[in-house]
């Protein structure tokens, strides 16, 4: 393809698109290196950019930018986990791509996405393993065959060769894992050493076969091995090993020997599945779901919006992670006051939220910084002894709310028990039950809670529902009624997804949080000065001081009535863990909305409140969209679901997925849970013996 047809900021978008981290590298001009080295010992590969291979990205803004710069810079794409790709690279120069065929005719073809290199030798673009770590290696499967793994990049099309040739596409196929055998001589696992077809089975694996599923699931390996390559006698052979060892009863010898010959007649290395698509539209690592959309501005309702316009213009932070830290200041320093009922539940104006950025640099601490420096003006005695930080048990969580602790002991005169008791306080407790535990660092508390013996997650989970905090621990006296408990935590996407455990997933811990994307949002090289809010100083303090004052309010008609209207929708469960996380959409809609209420010194939750609740949910929401995507909680759901992101699979197929350690009941519960999600379908393909069971994961988006 040539680089008039499509220009390189264009195809790097694209790549960035579909996930993967692309950087500039230098071109040629008429031979020569644009580094202007005339010994260039990587010409026209190296990179152009300042870090270099670290610098890849998928930020289309900074790609547009090197683009601009440098119009004609060729294509980098990282390899490994930051793309979700690695690549085997076949040279010319030592007949590399003759050693990759002999390799394929031993072990069986390849159907994976390539490239044709600008000296005429090949990329094969592989799905990079979620179970291990690829490293780059020169000629360990054989002579002219590198690989490039984690740390690694190759050169994309349709870059420009030192040569004057382009790269370009050379077999449009969806990318493909990396074939077991691949793996073995990567890894050295089998020290380079092909196997022959007989061992490749010689070795049962997996659970039992039980009998109905006898015939179907050696006619499924059957398939497979032929489409490796193999021979009807070593494709019997195999089936008799699994038959003798696996199956229970086993089948009789002639029906094993009728489906060896049924497969046999199949022609040997043909893919069960074409997938014949274009590089830049169809093929794709596991989706990625979409950046939420801004915020509704119904959100800045009032003096949050008055606020956030103030401090925006001044701080990188994303305007609605200083609105989201503004709520949960409000609300905490608020106390007890405020609150409204639902189904004889109390819900006052404590929120728990965390920030998610997208890296580590995305300004999350700045939005606090600003907020905490007013609240300094408007509450000092607050922000002084009621935010805190560093959670790491439900005791240390309960003992910073803790109501006074009495003793009871015995009456003694002269050594002597009278009979009597006396009780007398040995600590006085805390009479201020607020307490906003920010934690910058809240992977750091997901890393704590899920110790065996930690009780944070349920004093969590208490301190949300009711603000009365006990143990049943004999040596914990400590107890607290009526915290009033908020929390405001930052942790990267990447963080979150390897912390958070499904247990706290699924147990109501985390749908008692608000979940909030946030990024920079903009470069203030110098710094943005100092936001001028004093005048909005007073006006909070009239409010916090309103808002303290023991009151329950109820909707005013207005309200009612649209509240009516969006109830049901924000009490319909969703699947998956995204409908796990989001499960309480209805009491965190109403404890936003008593909050905004309260900033407006309301005596009912009016209209505009109800919209800048929603507003903010919505955009929470679309925040858990993003952040958990199609998860379903369910690890083996998960992963066939990556799997059929990729391309249709059959039950075999699937099975490899999990190297056939996972059985096949336990696959079925997998596939009907994501049936169930409307994640995946199933359809039966017609073949010359029984039909073929496929499954196609469904785009809902």
């Amino acid at each position: 393809m040539a680089a008039s047809q499509t220009s390189m900021l264009k195809r790097g978008l694209a790549y960035a698109k579909k996930g993967w981290a692309v950087f500039p590298l230098h071109s040629q001009v008429n031979g020569v290196c644009t580094c202007r080295n005339q010994e260039c010992r990587n010409p026209a590969k190296h990179p152009r950019v300042e870090g270099g291979l670290k610098a890849a990205t998928t930020d289309p803004d900074t790609i547009t930018g090197w683009w601009t710069t440098w119009p004609n810079a060729n294509i980098g794409v990282a390899t490994g986990a930051v793309s979700g790709i690695v690549v085997v690279d076949t040279d010319l120069k030592n007949d590399g791509p003759s050693n990759w065929s002999d390799l394929q005719d031993i072990h069986g073809p390849i159907e994976t996405l390539t490239v044709l290199t600008g000296s005429g030798g090949n990329h094969w673009v592989f799905l990079n393993p979620l179970d291990r770590t690829l490293k780059n290696t020169a000629g360990k499967l054989g002579p002219g065959i590198d690989t490039r793994g984690e740390g690694g990049y190759i050169v994309a099309p349709p870059s420009l060769h030192i040569s004057g040739d382009r790269y370009e596409w050379d077999h449009k196929a969806a990318i493909a894992p990396v074939p077991d055998w691949v793996l073995d001589l990567w890894t050295g696992s089998t020290n380079g050493v092909p196997t022959s077809e007989r061992d490749q089975w010689a070795e049962p694996i997996g659970d039992e076969i039980p009998e109905g599923e006898r015939n179907h699931t050696l006619m499924s390996l059957a398939g497979s091995m032929r489409r490796r390559g193999m021979s009807e006698e070593a494709i019997l052979a195999a089936l008799m090993v699994e038959n003798r060892t696996r199956c229970k009863p086993p089948l009789p010898e002639d029906e094993v020997q009728a489906i060896a010959a049924s497969v046999a007649q199949y022609p040997a290395g043909v893919p069960a599945i074409p997938r014949q698509q274009d590089p830049l539209t169809d093929i794709a690592p596991p989706r990625k779901q979409q950046w939420p959309s801004p915020v509704d501005r119904a959100a800045y309702h009032g003096l949050t919006g008055e606020l956030v316009d103030a401090i925006a213009p001044h701080t990188e932070a994303d305007p609605v992670s200083i609105l989201l830290t503004h709520l949960v200041y409000f609300g905490n320093a608020a106390g007890r006051g405020y609150h409204a009922k639902a189904d004889a539940a109390r819900h006052g104006t404590n929120l728990n939220v965390v920030i998610v950025g997208e890296t580590s640099n995305s300004r999350k601490g700045s939005s606090r910084e600003q907020i905490h420096r007013v609240y300094q003006e408007v509450d000092p005695d607050w922000a002084d002894a009621c935010i805190k930080g560093g959670m790491s048990s439900g005791e240390g969580l309960i003992w910073n709310v803790r109501d006074p602790i009495e003793k009871t002991e015995a009456i003694k005169e002269n050594n002597k028990f009278t009979g009597g008791y006396q009780t007398h306080i040995i600590d006085q407790g805390l009479v201020d039950k607020r307490l906003l535990a920010y934690e910058p660092e809240y992977a750091q508390v997901l890393r704590v809670m899920s110790r065996e013996t930690n009780t944070l997650s349920t004093q969590v989970r208490q301190a949300w529902d009711t603000g009365m905090l006990r143990t049943m621990t004999k040596n914990t006296p400590a107890q607290a009624t009526g915290a009033h408990i908020s929390i405001l935590g930052h942790i990267t996407k990447d963080e979150l997804l390897r912390e958070l455990n499904e247990i706290e997933a699924a147990n109501g811990f985390a749908n008692r949080f608000l979940w909030a994307c946030a990024n920079r949002a903009q470069y203030l090289p110098e710094g943005g000065g100092e936001a001028a809010t004093g005048h909005l100083i007073k006006p909070l303090q009239a409010a916090l001081e309103h808002a303290k004052t023991d009151r329950l309010i109820a909707r005013d008609p207005q309200a009612k009535i649209a509240w009516n209207d969006i109830y049901r929708a924000l009490s319909s469960g969703k699947p998956g863990l995204f409908g796990a996380i989001t499960a309480r959409a209805e009491a965190q809609v109403l404890r936003l909305s008593v909050l905004y209420a309260a900033m407006d010194r309301a005596s009912e939750i009016q209209l505009p409140h109800l919209e800048a609740a929603m507003a903010v949910w919505e955009y929470c929401e679309a925040s858990a969209a993003y952040i958990f995507g199609d998860a379903t909680g369910d690890p083996v759901a998960d992963r066939i679901l990556e799997g059929l992101r990729i391309g249709p699979l059959n039950r075999t197929e699937i099975s490899y997925l999990f190297k056939r350690n996972v059985n096949a009941t336990r696959i079925t519960q997998a596939l009907a849970l994501l049936a169930q999600a409307g994640l995946a379908r199933q359809h039966m393909e017609q073949s010359d013996g029984r039909p073929i069971e496929v499954w196609a994961a469904i785009n809902r988006g």
